[in-house]
């Protein structure tokens, strides 16, 4: 999972990656913080990979940018199809009733204005818990790993461990193949190894290519 924020004006965007951060340490969360001032090539990548994301967005970013927070909320459900991730509409106006009848499916709209840290705050926990009721599963220690960011799993030789590898991070969990299976709802290509087929980008007689570029081999 990663928390996107675009925002042009500097002292909310510090507010914001800030009050995220804050929320990331009291939930035990090791996730990814991607700010922006308007929208880019990489913001663009970023909407069409499958990770899981928390977008906070303004819904005005000034004059230096092709798309708005309503542009590209947009993109993000109608052309990227991600009805996954989590979107936060920040403003210091009153746009609320364009992104209701825009059925965007919004999580909601923060004014600026009204105990904003502290409403975003309480908005951000609340998302994470949406998320984690949905695609995720608890591993060592009560570490949360996101199903849609998991590449695959792989039987360790000689062990009683599984090595799963997702788009940042490698976890070797005490469980066996056929569990790993199950709770993550992966496909099995060998006796050993499991995959994400969301996650995958073409298969071949010797290996397996992720979206990331990454590879396996069978």
């Amino acid at each position: 999972m990663k928390v996107v924020i675009v925002d042009d004006i500097c002292e909310f965007s510090n507010i914001i990656k800030k009050s995220t951060i804050q929320v990331l340490i009291e939930e035990n969360l090791d996730v990814g913080i991607l700010t922006f001032d308007k929208y880019t090539k990489e913001l663009n990548r970023l909407i069409y990979s499958n990770e899981i994301k928390i977008y906070i967005l303004d819904y005005d970013l000034g004059e230096n940018t092709s798309k708005n927070g309503y542009d590209i909320a947009r993109e993000i459900r109608s052309d990227a199809h991600d009805w996954y991730s989590i979107i936060i509409i920040c403003s210091i106006h009153n746009k609320k009733e364009s992104f209701i009848s825009a059925r965007l499916s919004i999580f909601t709209y923060l004014s600026k204005y009204h105990s904003f840290e502290s409403n975003l705050k309480d908005t951000i926990k609340e998302a994470i818990e949406v998320i984690n009721l949905t695609s995720t599963t608890s591993i060592n220690n009560h570490c949360q790993l996101f199903h849609n960011e998991v590449l695959y799993a792989s039987k360790e030789k000689y062990s009683k461990y599984c090595i799963i590898k997702t788009f940042d991070n490698e976890f070797r969990v005490r469980k066996n193949i056929y569990e790993l299976q199950e709770e993550l709802h992966l496909k099995k290509f060998k006796r050993h190894l499991l995959a994400n087929e969301k996650n995958i980008m073409s298969v071949d007689e010797e290996e397996i290519t992720f979206t990331n570029e990454e590879k396996i081999k069978l």
